[in-house]
């Protein structure tokens, strides 16, 4: 008999998924259901695609005329609400339900809102996650022409967005709550470079910072107010915080998760035999600190994909983990960045080289590589990416 296999989320771990199981399956029935209206898309194109270096055909990863090729049931704009997983059943917001023989969660995350009165209800305030935020976000500036934004949030897409609007001719300023951008990604240093590229492009930066109040009329924002008192005038607003993983549908499927995500085994299956998971929402092993953490690199969730469709399909092949690493292009420059937390490295030696284009450090432990931070001048990375895998002693 025909197996039938269903994938819930289209972003890169679906697609990988649904490749992969036509791969080693070429007549199983595959249903891939997507809350989302628009079709795959690369998620780290969004800044390329608001800024206008590509087009939305551009950014695409799998088209409706490439699924149905693939004999693909791509469903769009329809959710997934419940998993009964003891009679291998999804039920649909619509009402109905769909039965499988494996399921996939790729799931992915959401974005974070702050607890601000009224920030939502505002037509000019936006989040940037999604193709559809982007879409809007990108309609507004056409229709509207604005002249001032503030985005909330220095990580990765706060400055992803930053760039692209600026592409824009619009004046930009950032509010980050902490002392410095990029904090998750970047040491202090590299992100002092980043900030003075920004600040050379016109881009004011309040740092020590939060959002306390937002003001308007004829849901318009207007009026941002900064909790040391300090007021901006705005004609948007993107909120970039942070993500959350959507874990809903698989806590309530009684699917184990922990603080990190869902828990998978080697082979991307979850407590349930019949239901495995990939991306965003799993928790995975570092391959370099050996530590468990929440999924969060579009390579990492494509590898992800394709092994879980392998396992599914009986083609197992065990999954090692992931090898961590945060890259962006912003302001001019790249940036590329793995290893120990900041506030971890009291065991390792660090090593730094900079000057006014460029910042590297690099972490060593015993002499082997465990971590670098490529700020500018990124020719190494292929070598240090190598040499990290390689786990053994490293010469700089």
């Amino acid at each position: 008999m025909k197996k039938k296999y269903i994938i819930i989320g289209n972003s890169a771990a679906g697609v990988a998924a649904m490749r992969t199981l036509r791969k080693y399956d070429k007549e199983a029935q595959i249903i891939c259901f997507s809350a989302e209206m628009e079709p795959p898309y690369n998620k780290c194109f969004l800044a390329d695609y608001l800024g206008k270096e590509k087009t939305q055909e551009q950014i695409y990863t799998l088209t409706l005329e490439q699924a149905k090729q693939f004999n693909i049931d791509l469903r769009l704009g329809t959710r997934v609400i419940d998993i009964a997983s003891d009679n291998k059943l999804l039920m649909l917001q619509d009402g109905s339900h769909e039965s499988y023989d494996d399921l996939l969660i790729a799931t992915g995350a959401s974005p974070v809102w702050p607890n601000i009165d009224q920030i939502q209800n505002f037509s000019n305030v936006f989040a940037f996650h999604s193709l559809g935020h982007a879409q809007k976000l990108y309609s507004f500036i056409e229709q509207n022409k604005p002249k001032k934004a503030v985005v909330v949030g220095s990580g990765l897409s706060g400055l992803e967005a930053v760039d692209a609007l600026s592409a824009h001719n619009i004046d930009v300023t950032v509010i980050e709550k902490g002392d410095q951008l990029l904090s998750r990604h970047v040491p202090m240093a590299g992100s002092a470079l980043i900030e003075q590229l920004m600040q050379k492009q016109g881009i004011d930066v309040y740092k020590n910072n939060t959002v306390t109040a937002v003001s308007g009329k004829n849901e318009q924002l207007d009026t941002i107010t900064l909790d040391d008192g300090t007021t901006l005038s705005a004609d948007l607003l993107v909120v970039a915080i942070g993500v959350k993983q959507n874990m809903e549908l698989a806590d309530k499927a009684n699917i184990k998760v922990n603080m990190h995500g869902i828990e998978v085994n080697e082979y991307l299956q979850t407590s349930n035999p019949h239901i495995y998971a990939a991306g965003d929402v799993i928790a995975i092993i570092d391959q370099i600190s050996g530590d468990q953490l929440a999924s969060c690199t579009w390579p990492d969730a494509m590898q992800q994909g394709m092994y879980a469709a392998m396992a599914m399909t009986g083609n197992q092949k065990p999954y090692k983990g992931a090898l961590i690493i945060t890259s962006s292009a912003f302001f001019g420059i790249k940036f590329f960045n793995c290893g120990p937390n900041e506030a971890d490295l009291s065991d390792f030696e660090l090593i730094e080289r900079e000057n006014d284009a460029y910042y590297h450090r690099y972490t060593l432990k015993n002499g082997i590589l465990k971590g670098f931070c490529l700020i500018g001048n990124t020719q190494q990375y292929p070598k240090l990416r190598r040499a990290l895998l390689a786990k053994q002693p490293y010469t700089l």
